[in-house]
């Protein structure tokens, strides 16, 4: 597993599926068809590393495609998955036991590869790639494609990019908000106009409106993270993802669902019911079987309340439960249970439970408490370590997240046997010790994932978030999340890094307001506003963009309120923000980006150029979150209160993601880039 994490972010998930499928019929073939014991080991080794494939990827694939509401239902059909095998594996060892001869163990090898052909059958039209992986490698009109076919939305062309022509005719107006184009152009008017944003009238519907912000989610999430360390010597840094803390959560709740002793009681439920008194073959493989079907039945039950309960509250609430049956089973073994050291007994417990009344209290305690896992721990054991990883580590993390559980469940089902040798009914004592200590760390420490998108869970984790208890980093959107950011970031005592704070580079030493926090600033300069030449700067290059239409009259007015002079409102937007250098620089490579995707001959609404800063000053802040000392991250909110309601929530958002388009999501800017532009532009800037 710990290979497949490199293997599947090159080759993808579809690719992956495909091999482990053809492992696993392989392994099941030298099963089925070997004669000997070495044959038979090496088979169900093959076909075991199938098995370690599917049990990272299954999971980490649902999470990539299901929408966020709907992610705790769809990852719980890979357990509903596994309790139905274990379920139909039972039932055909009870129905195949007497057959003659080898057809009693050949036969439920072999019906092994059924589902696995059945997979490699469908994966060509029913097992598409996921959206993230191909953005991930920068196939962003494939991941378009696929996203709006699961969305049940007909692909449109604002995902397109701009494709500059050079004008051949007169230009007509398209709109109060839109651009002036050739006629010929006619055909890109929608796709113009989305760029440098339009009016509410010709915004999409809103499910089309959810695709294009969760489509704009990805590229902003997987764009950044593509550049950042993706090694497995990255999930033991803290840096500003945490991912050892992600790491260690994912592996502890793999850890504490194997110490509940759900394994130890499923690998030794025979042993347990001969003690039970029920020692005839018949009667323990229908023990299994019984087993095997209210582990399916109670996980049936997890839909209805997955997406709906947080994901905290029924770790907590099984772990109870399971302590409880737990402790009741204990208290009957210990009243009830005999010793006996009979040789003849093919068992090795001390214990005999002879009253019948006690033997079926103690079953149908240990079907609840198989019950009370399915219906929390099993699910949940599968969902949270699939939410919390970042793309660019997802895959790498979730294979050691997945080694882990299968090396604590190995150690268990070693240990068990022992224990419940030596130690009789106090080993059930034990595991509801155990169980407890679950919950408690559960509530110290594990934060709240529930209808969060993956994008918003990546906040959780942010290094900017200092207090790292979960009760306080729990924001119910990702603007929370921002606000939060913005108020630490204030904060001189906050400390965290930041991938672009490298050494200071030409920006530092020649430009003493452009500064990273490794200077440690004083605070008098923290408040500073931008010098005024590089507003001028910025003015001059937003009107040489694109040319406006001139204001017919003096108080055009947008959305009720009077447009302000484009340079009044960089002031006002950079002053009020707290912009400091290197945002504004950021910004401005944005904007010459943006001018090298224009049309030449296109032309803009009055208030276009306002747009086109917006937009690029807000994705600059959004880059260096909490990266600068003088820099509170903008969000949302905070830009509607600083432009005084001139765009509402609805437009600000849809300019953002305009500007997106335009740049072609390259919102990529280090050290180097900064390094550049500023000797581009040296002399203007005074450098």
């Amino acid at each position: 597993m710990q290979v497949s994490g490199p293997i599947v972010d090159k080759i993808g998930r579809r690719r992956l599926f495909i091999a482990a499928a053809c492992i696993h019929n392989v392994g099941a073939f030298i099963q089925a068809f070997g004669r000997s014991f070495g044959v038979l080991v090496v088979g169900r080794m093959v076909a075991g590393v199938s098995l370690g494939i599917f049990a990272f990827l299954v999971p980490l694939y649902q999470s990539e495609l299901a929408r966020h509401e709907h992610r705790g239902r769809m990852i719980t059909f890979y357990q509903l998955g596994v309790t139905a095998g274990f379920c139909v594996a039972y039932w055909v060892a009870y129905a195949t036991f007497n057959l003659k001869q080898h057809f009693s163990w050949e036969l439920p090898i072999l019906l092994q590869i059924g589902p696995s052909t059945i997979l490699l059958l469908g994966i060509p039209w029913a097992v598409p790639e996921t959206p993230r992986w191909l953005v991930y490698k920068g196939r962003r009109n494939s991941a378009d494609a696929i996203l709006s076919k699961l969305r049940m939305r007909r692909q449109e062309d604002d995902h397109e990019k701009v494709v500059s022509s050079p004008p051949t005719s007169s230009t007509s107006p398209l709109g109060a908000h839109g651009l002036l184009i050739a006629e010929e152009d006619h055909d890109r008017q929608e796709e113009m106009e989305s760029h440098l944003g339009s009016s509410p009238s010709t915004t999409a519907s809103s499910d089309a409106y959810s695709l294009d912000m969760e489509y704009l989610g990805i590229i902003q999430d997987v764009s950044f993270e593509r550049h950042c360390p993706t090694s497995y010597a990255s999930l033991l840094t803290k840096g500003n993802d945490n991912n050892r803390k992600r790491l260690f959560l994912g592996m502890g709740l793999h850890i504490m669902t194997q110490f509940t002793g759900i394994n130890a009681l499923l690998f030794h439920l025979p042993h347990i019911m001969e003690t039970m008194g029920l020692a005839e073959i018949n009667a323990m493989l229908i023990g299994n079987a019984v087993s095997g079907m209210v582990n399916m039945l109670a996980t049936i039950l997890v839909f209805f309340y997955i997406d709906r309960w947080g994901r905290r509250r029924i770790l907590m609430v099984g772990a109870l439960a399971m302590c409880v049956c737990m402790v009741s089973i204990s208290i009957i073994l210990a009243v009830y249970s005999d010793s006996r050291n009979e040789a003849s007994r093919s068992s090795e417990m001390m214990m005999y439970v002879s009253n019948p009344q006690a033997t079926m209290a103690v079953l149908v305690l240990l079907c609840l408490f198989l019950a009370c896992f399915a219906m929390t721990w099993a699910a949940i054991g599968w969902i949270f370590p699939a939410e919390i990883y970042s793309q660019r580590i997802r895959a790498k993390a979730m294979g050691v997240t997945t080694g882990s559980m299968f090396g604590c469940s190995l150690l268990v089902t070693q240990v068990a046997p022992y224990l419940f040798d030596v130690m009789a009914w106090k080993a059930y004592v034990v595991f509801a010790c155990l169980v407890l200590v679950d919950a408690l760390l559960v509530h110290f420490f594990y934060p709240e994932t529930k209808a969060k998108t993956l994008e918003e869970i990546q906040l959780l984790f942010s290094g900017a978030l200092v207090d790292q208890t979960p009760k306080a980093h729990h924001p119910a959107t990702a603007a929370e999340a921002w606000e939060k950011i913005e108020e630490l970031c204030r904060s001189p005592t906050s400390r965290s890094r930041h991938p672009l704070e490298r050494k200071p580079g030409i920006m530092q030493k020649n430009y003493d307001k452009a500064i990273s926090r490794s200077d440690e600033p004083p605070t008098a300069k923290l408040s500073d506003p931008l010098p005024s030449i590089l507003t001028d700067f910025m003015a001059i290059m937003l009107c040489d963009m694109v040319p406006c239409r001139p204001r017919h009259d003096v108080l055009f007015q947008v959305n009720g309120q009077p447009l302000p002079e484009l340079m009044y409102f960089i002031q006002m937007m950079t002053f009020g923000g707290e912009i400091n250098c290197r945002t504004a620089l950021v910004a401005l490579i944005y904007l010459e980006r943006a001018k090298l995707r224009l049309p030449s001959h296109a032309v803009g609404s009055p208030d276009t150029s306002h747009r086109l800063f917006l937009a690029s000053l807000l994705l600059a802040s959004k880059l260096l979150q909490g990266s600068t000392w003088t820099t509170a991250t903008l969000t949302k909110h905070r830009v509607y209160k600083l432009c005084r309601g001139l765009y509402s929530y609805r437009e600000i958002e849809s300019i953002e993601r305009g500007f997106l388009k335009l740049i072609e999501y390259q919102c990529w800017v280090d050290d180097r880039d900064l390094h550049h532009f500023i000797m581009r532009h040296r002399s203007d800037l005074a450098f």
